[in-house]
């Protein structure tokens, strides 16, 4: 599709270069020459900090600058646009204004789209284009930054909603259709409750800037990554959630229309990142880094806290790999993975997941299973890119050759490793008091299997993995954390796993992340021996009052596979 973005400043430009990554042709213009003079420049700083990553999803310097062209002119700007979107300033007035000039100049079938955070633009609009005129609302910089809220006027028909959610999902963004304008959507709004009360912290010296950024990272935002809010809720219970309500031990702040903290940093010059001074000292524009080195001392209310060399030490990277694909769910640019004990179980799960994400995926299993070469079989049929791994991940020598060969028949190159396999070693329960039933042969089992198969095959895939930036998750246990599992043996190895992936991580980093996921138990073919009674006593352990599936665990590795590196 023809893209015409309409304002060449901090967001418009940004929106040219996430366009033209997701394959569109762009015209950009600005009333502001100097704005359109800079928008190529900006771009090509953002894809070639993306492309240093492996993330710009292949688009060269050359292929920005033939997809993406800037016009002086509205009209040539919009003659052949089929979505015209208008992310000029925040003011009803020259957005009114812009609509009018707009209607004459667009084509007929164009549909009209706003940047705006809260504005409601639709009565701002000719009536004759609010069938196919629509909010679409990014956050910057949107080549980082997934969501994008999406709201059609009053007579714009859902098919048309649909068109447009359907076109950025392929992006590899995430469009959430909101039923009505409000406004600030969602997002905003929470951000905006979030900032009231920062400030009232601020200015009433409870908290410095820093201090309110580490309790963000460190608390709130670990949380969040994996479970947003509301899921949260049903994780400690919502009884609790109604306690907490009912105690009314919050208040929030009265909005003032200011800040004593924000007023005297502007009144000082202190305008933010751009000055080298806002909340915190940036220093030299060109030595920049995150965090800041230190926050600025003398602001109203608010005193420095720690030293900023501790400060800086112990906080995380919280730098986002933004994988930009244009198909693939997991963010990734054609992804290639290996994943060890993938024929059964919670293996199996794992490479469904993966490929029905858009992943090209190698599956390890013992030669002689023919589980393995049916779940090929059926992957392929389903029209997934799959391949055979055969091996055996508890030989010294197999276990490496598997690897290697696995990461030549994926074309060299190896995004993603999941250490999945393992055994208990026996098919009944092994208490801690049967010492007798833990003999040399069970424990050379497991060992060789759960733990050395995980270094093994690490170790085999780290030069590959560091060359794709890529990750590992390891699959552990909660055997290993609070209690001996299936039997002591296997307890102590995926113990072991959760060292191997703690200690190991700092050889591959920073090129490539290590993770490990420890579920609790989960219904597999060794407790074929439980009674339902044994069954229904272990899931009334559970926080969620049931046993995990195979299904279940598969996305808490997607989500390490794709996430923050910290």
């Amino acid at each position: 599709m023809n893209i015409a973005i309409i304002g060449a400043g901090l967001m418009g430009h940004a929106l040219a270069l996430v366009f033209a990554i997701g394959g569109h042709r762009v015209t950009l213009t600005d009333t502001s020459a100097e704005a359109l003079a800079r928008a190529p420049g900006l771009m090509e700083k953002a894809r070639a900090t993306l492309e240093a990553a492996g993330e710009a999803g292949g688009l060269s310097a050359e292929d920005l600058r033939a997809r993406v062209t800037l016009h002086e002119g509205l009209a040539a700007t919009v003659a052949e646009a089929g979505l015209v979107i208008e992310a000029i300033i925040e003011k009803p007035d020259p957005k009114r204004a812009l609509y009018a000039e707009l209607d004459r100049l667009m084509p007929e079938e164009a549909i009209l789209a706003s940047n705006t955070s809260y504005l409601d633009v639709f009565p701002l609009m000719p009536a004759r284009r609010l069938k196919r005129a629509i909010i679409m609302h990014w956050y910057t910089p949107p080549y980082l930054v997934d969501l994008v809220d999406l709201v059609g006027s009053p007579e714009c028909p859902e098919a048309l909603l649909e068109e447009v959610r359907a076109m950025l999902a392929a992006m590899g963004k995430v469009p959430l259709v909101m039923r009505r304008f409000l406004p600030g959507y969602i997002a905003n709004r929470l951000q905006s409750a979030l900032s009231l009360e920062c400030y009232r912290l601020m200015d009433e010296g409870y908290a410095t800037p820093q201090e309110i950024d580490e309790a963000i990272i460190h608390g709130p935002a670990l949380r969040m990554l994996l479970l947003g809010q509301m899921a949260k809720g049903d994780l400690t219970g919502l009884p609790l959630s109604a306690q907490a309500l009912a105690n009314r031990m919050y208040t929030p702040p009265t909005p003032s229309g200011h800040s004593t903290t924000l007023d005297a940093a502007l009144a000082e010059g202190r305008t933010g990142v751009m000055a080298g001074r806002g909340l915190y000292d940036w220093g030299p524009r060109e030595r920049i880094t995150i965090p800041p080195p230190s926050w600025p001392s003398g602001t109203a209310g608010c005193s420095p806290s720690s030293a900023p060399s501790a400060r800086s030490a112990r906080w995380p990277d919280t730098r986002i790999r933004p994988a930009r694909s244009p198909h693939d769910p997991l963010r990734t640019l054609r992804p290639h993975g290996a994943g060890d004990g993938g024929a059964s179980g919670i293996g199996l799960a794992t490479v469904k997941l993966l490929a029905e994400g858009g992943c090209r995926v190698a599956i390890n299993h013992l030669a002689d299973d023919p589980r393995g070469a049916q779940v090929v079989a059926e992957l392929r049929a389903a029209g997934h890119d799959v391949l055979s791994a055969p091996g055996n991940v508890g030989d010294a020598a197999d276990g490496p050759r598997m690897v290697e060969q696995a990461v030549a028949d994926l074309g060299g190159r190896l995004d993603f490793l999941v250490n999945n396999a393992g055994t208990p070693g026996t098919s009944s329960l092994i208490p801690p008091s049967a010492l007798e039933r833990l003999t040399e042969e069970l424990w050379q089992t497991v060992l060789q299997v759960n733990l050395l198969g995980v270094f093994r095959c690490a170790k085999a895939a780290a030069p590959a993995l560091k060359a794709a930036r890529g990750a590992i998750v390891n699959v552990a246990s909660i055997a290993g954390l609070d209690s001996p599992g299936s039997s002591m043996a296997y307890g102590a190895t995926k113990a072991g796993v959760v060292s191997l992936t703690k200690n190991p991580a700092r050889g591959p980093a920073p090129e490539a992340r290590v993770n490990a996921v420890a579920p609790g138990a989960v219904d597999s073919s060794w407790m074929v021996e439980w009674t339902e009674e044994r069954r229904a006593a272990s899931a009334n352990k559970a926080l969620l009052k049931r046993r995990c599936q195979p299904e279940d665990r598969p996305r808490s590795s997607a989500s390490c596979l794709r996430g923050r590196r910290w």
